[in-house]
């Protein structure tokens, strides 16, 4: 019998029960888009988009990967089924939740765009300089061609210089905000562009990349609505930089090629809820919460690791680079089983829900609206707690940015 009981009975079993699995996320995703078919690209289907690319296809992208899809991963891969399937319903029932409609506030004035400006260049200039103190710091590194091996030893005991190197992600989106009302300085942003990128590809820096790239786009909706065919153009690009960028960080796994590339970039998340399954609770505990006490912890002086190389040691699997990165379905069942699962997403897509209202009615702050988003569309690859530091700091960055504001247009 096939999976969900759909009747498509073909002699290979794994192949079966995975056209089932994509006959019924289509109907969901179908379904769910319908109710949007009047202004298709907005928050909710961005997080939607998202937890698609970084969950939903991860199953297929590792049967093409493998060939051996059940042989390889055992019973547990119809667990995992059943926890994308009821995740991505969560998340929909979350997005569903209505928001009143509002009044649009108006856009930022002549001498907070001004403002705007100046704070902006000065976060990419402190970003690019701290960049560049710390890639000549540690050259060596970055010469060997052991990037990978290094990456925890690089990071350990950095993290207050770790932050100050990723100012570029506010940077970017403010500079590029004030370029595209005003007109202006164009120049500006495409030297710091030149001069960051390389940069950050030497330093492997994928999520930045692609999270300014995020940004960028919705800076650009949220003043003149993007065609559906530019949206797709823009996803198809993301999904190939992304695995293009991993190549090029240090060919992971043994990958030389862009198809496998792309192929192993985007089964990950599979491969790592089977793992998550097979540790919690049997070998560890369910963490019930503590998971989000472990980045922040990393603002402290000393080494400490975040979350992704706990749950590394946790799993108890070694390889060269960073750590694992359980998705928003694995981080829910690490801290509360099945009930952690459909709590995570229906939570997601509440936020996502809330953003979209955000996005669309408070134009004064889009800036950092769009930050915040860019930041919460890593929870589907790395958990909540793998993006909390991140929101904090950005909240903090936040509040800074307004008070040094007030008090200068009241002097």
């Amino acid at each position: 019998m096939a999976f969900f009981g759909l009747p498509f009975f073909v002699g290979d079993f794994s192949y079966t029960i995975l056209v089932s699995y994509i006959v019924v996320y289509l109907l969901i995703t179908l379904i769910a888009l319908y109710k949007e078919r009047d202004n298709i690209f907005n928050i909710k289907v961005l997080f939607g988009g998202i937890y698609t690319i970084m969950i939903g296809i991860s199953p297929i992208c590792y049967y093409l990967k493998s060939k051996s899809f059940i042989s390889n991963m055992g019973n547990d891969i119809m667990y995992q089924f059943i926890w994308i399937i009821i995740g991505y319903i969560g998340l929909i029932a979350g997005l569903s939740c209505k928001k009143r409609k509002g009044n649009v506030q108006t856009q930022m004035s002549e001498s907070e765009l001004k403002y705007s400006y100046f704070v902006s260049f000065i976060l990419l200039a402190l970003s690019l300089l701290t960049n560049l103190i710390f890639i000549g710091i540690n050259f060596n590194v970055y010469s060997s061609g052991n990037l990978l091996d290094n990456t925890l030893s690089l990071i350990a005991g950095n993290g207050l210089l770790v932050q100050l190197m990723g100012l570029y992600s506010i940077g970017f989106p403010m500079m590029f905000n004030y370029c595209y009302i005003t007109k202006k300085k164009y120049g500006t942003f495409w030297l710091f562009s030149i001069a960051m990128l390389p940069l950050l590809i030497l330093k492997g820096g994928r999520t930045g990349i692609v999270l300014v790239l995020i940004s960028i786009l919705l800076i650009i909706n949220s003043h003149k609505r993007i065609s559906v065919k530019n949206i797709l153009k823009f996803t198809l690009v993301l999904m190939l930089v992304i695995p293009s960028l991993g190549i090029l960080k240090g060919k992971m796994s043994g990958v030389s090629t862009v198809n496998g590339g792309i192929a192993s970039e985007f089964s990950v998340g599979s491969i790592n809820l089977n793992y998550i399954k097979n540790t919690f609770p049997q070998n560890v505990e369910y963490q019930k919460g503590k998971t989000f006490l472990i980045n922040l912890k990393m603002l402290l002086p000393g080494p400490d690791i975040d979350f992704t190389m706990w749950l590394k040691q946790s799993i108890g699997i070694t390889f060269s680079g960073g750590g694992v990165t359980p998705t928003l379905l694995g981080e829910g069942y690490i801290n509360y089983g099945m009930f952690g699962i459909v709590a995570f997403s229906i939570i997601a897509g509440l936020i996502a829900s809330l953003l979209d209202y955000k996005y669309n009615y408070d134009k004064k702050n889009i800036v950092w609206t769009v930050c915040l988003i860019a930041r919460l569309t890593d929870i589907f690859r790395g958990g909540f707690a793998n993006s909390s530091l991140g929101v904090i700091i950005l909240f903090v960055e936040f509040l800074i940015y307004k008070v040094i504001y007030s008090i200068k247009i009241h002097q």
